[in-house]
């Protein structure tokens, strides 16, 4: 009898150490993605660029580069497209579309962040338009 309270005040002690190890954990992760996923603000006026939250891969000074990285992602089976600063006219690649939220481009950069052909490229989130929430 002594020797089953024991080993069940082992597991239980063996499974509170575990819970605090992955608490732990999970918060470091959590700090880590937070340094990772970066979002920026711009108000760009243009009825080209629909508002919302774009995963930024790349920011060209020429067209035909920010074209070259969109037809790798698509290689990958990723939709990727470009657009055009109206103001800086620098030519922004993006993955997807433009979310609605900030937690859905989040949850999008995760996936992306998971591959191995994304796990060490520098992804951002950029807000374009100043009616969205965060």
């Amino acid at each position: 009898m002594k020797r089953m309270i024991a080993k069940t005040i082992l597991c239980l002690v063996m499974g509170l150490v575990y819970g605090i190890a992955q608490a732990q954990k999970s918060a470091e992760v959590q700090s880590a993605l937070d340094q990772r996923m970066r979002l920026i603000e711009d108000k760009i006026s243009s009825e080209q660029i629909a508002e919302g939250y774009y995963i930024i891969v790349g920011v060209y000074s020429h067209y035909k580069g920010a074209c070259t990285k969109m037809k790798r992602i698509q290689q990958l089976g990723i939709k990727a497209a470009v657009f055009t600063h109206p103001e800086n006219q620098m030519s922004y690649t993006y993955i997807e579309k433009a979310f609605d939220t900030r937690g859905r481009a989040g949850e999008m950069l995760l996936k992306l962040l998971r591959l191995p052909e994304f796990s060490e490229a520098k992804l951002w989130v950029l807000k374009v338009g100043s009616k969205l929430a965060k």
